[in-house]
């Protein structure tokens, strides 16, 4: 009977042993389940940092867009204030021009007139009025011109500022984006 007794302890600790490495096994698959797990959820993470990725991009690539047509639009204003500057140029040059055949012929009414009598010494006179009016209205043309041309320059130099900031804030987002 003792040797039934063993022969049963020795067949249940055999059991036993198997029963042990079957655990072990079973412990060994449910530890790479759980790896899997872990990696799944970290697959799903990326995923959702991809997609979020790719919407900002897109947004940045959109802003790029708007920034680039802004720019666009600036350099249309810049080329608008040239056109006006140069036709403003032009304006002064024929001003310029007609001031300074009104000023000659004075001069040569006034030269006329010193060798005319008595009586059209008057004439001269008012000559010279008219002479020192038309040099003073040139001259007030001049200033009036001048400020003109300070304040396009102003304008000018503004918009160009602008659109330099607007070149650098467009070259930091395209250095930024992969695209």
């Amino acid at each position: 009977e003792m040797k039934s007794e063993e022969e049963k302890l020795k067949s249940l600790q055999s059991k036993i042993g198997l029963l042990n490495k079957i655990k072990k096994k079973f412990e060994k698959r449910i530890e790479k389940v759980k790896a899997i797990g872990e990696l799944m959820k970290e697959s799903r993470k990326l995923q959702k940092e991809i997609k979020d990725g790719a919407s900002q991009l897109e947004e940045d690539k959109e802003n790029a867009n708007a920034a680039v047509m802004t720019a666009d639009h600036i350099k249309g204003q810049i080329d608008e204030i040239k056109s006006k500057l140069f036709e403003l140029h032009c304006q002064w040059d024929q001003k310029r021009e007609n001031a300074n055949k009104l000023v000659n012929e004075a001069m040569k009414k006034k030269m006329e007139m010193m060798h005319v009598g008595a009586q059209e010494k008057a004439q001269v006179e008012h000559n010279e009025m008219l002479y020192k009016t038309r040099k003073h209205e040139l001259e007030l043309a001049k200033k009036a011109h001048a400020q003109k041309m300070q304040q396009w320059k102003l304008s000018y130099s503004e918009l160009l500022k602008t659109v330099r900031r607007y070149h650098v804030y467009l070259r930091e987002k395209i250095s930024v984006s992969p695209n």
